[in-house]
């Protein structure tokens, strides 16, 4: 229920190095940052880590939202952006994401021209639905609203196609690409996130950031990680095979599997509460109380026992 994947083998034939663990991390990352930056292909100076993409995300909005200001995103989509948002007594208003992910653009360009929002979050591929909106939709947004636009890019390693804006960050100084180490690099329990965007927004997020937040041991997970990109080619390639299985195998069972370009499926089944009756059988799924879940993909064993709790 958390998209989390399976154990990256490797990083765990690696002894860490604990000699400097009495010191201080380095502050700004740097060689972590550089790792990232030729990952992407981008500039060290254009990245920012953080304690996960929750921490990068939660700045964002203590920067720049003041109270009662407005931040403006889809629903569904990722839960933290209004909680943050709240917390910062801003103003959260969502436009309906489920079944027109398609035609999203115009409409958070509408709400956008009505109540002048500071922040936009857009998350693609979108959780927990899991459509994704095509490179140029995304750029259509930026050019048709005057608020800091955040990317949320969390799941695009598993994307079918390549959708990133990231070589556009400084196209548009108000666009904030989001990326995260959890997912398809599978260290979700090191807490390591980034963002990606023009030097000057960097800067200025750095002057709001906790000193410290990424610690030193999560930046070396981080580099070894990086070193290590057979594992994270094939976790994604697996995923898309049993993502495949599995939604086939539930659309069987009578569930509705939307296509998802996620590690998890966005299913409908109407009849009774699946998510409480496979939680008797210790599986977990994510559950919104109206008929819709999410469903992490798993191994095949995994997904095996699913399914099987599912039939029984």
């Amino acid at each position: 229920d958390a998209n989390e994947s399976r154990v990256n083998e490797t990083l765990l034939k690696h002894k860490m190095d604990l000699s400097s663990v009495n010191l201080y991390p380095d502050n700004y990352a740097i060689k972590l940052r550089k790792k990232i930056a030729y990952y992407q292909e981008v500039s060290f100076e254009e990245v920012m880590v953080g304690a996960g993409s929750s921490e990068l995300l939660e700045l964002v909005v203590k920067t720049f939202v003041n109270p009662n200001d407005y931040v403006l995103s889809v629903e569904p989509s990722f839960v933290m952006y209004k909680k943050y948002t709240m917390l910062s007594n801003g103003q959260y208003i969502a436009v309906p994401a489920k079944n027109n992910y398609e035609t999203i653009v115009d409409d958070i360009i509408n709400k956008a021209k009505e109540i002048n929002p500071k922040i936009i979050f857009l998350c693609t591929p979108n959780n927990p639905t899991g459509f994704i909106l095509k490179q140029q939709e995304v750029i259509r947004l930026l050019e048709n609203v005057n608020a800091i636009v955040v990317v949320d890019e969390a799941y695009m390693e598993f994307a079918y196609t390549n959708e990133s804006v990231i070589e556009y960050i400084n196209t548009y100084p108000n666009l904030i690409v989001n990326r995260t180490f959890s997912k398809a690099f599978a260290i979700a329990g090191a807490r390591l996130g980034y963002f990606i965007a023009n030097k000057e927004l960097i800067e200025t997020l750095f002057t709001a950031k906790t000193p410290y937040s990424v610690n030193g041991l999560t930046q070396e997970l981080g580099i070894l990680s990086l070193d290590n990109l057979d594992y994270l080619n094939n976790n994604v390639n697996s995923t898309k095979k049993q993502k495949t299985f599995l939604s086939k195998e539930l659309e069987t069972l009578g569930l509705t599997c939307y296509e998802s370009a996620g590690n998890f499926l966005y299913v409908q089944f109407d009849a009774y509460d699946i998510a409480k009756k496979l939680k008797e059988k210790r599986i977990l799924i994510r559950s919104f109380n109206n008929g819709y879940y999410r469903i992490t993909v798993g191994t095949n064993v995994e997904n095996i026992q699913l399914i099987n709790g599912i039939k029984e």
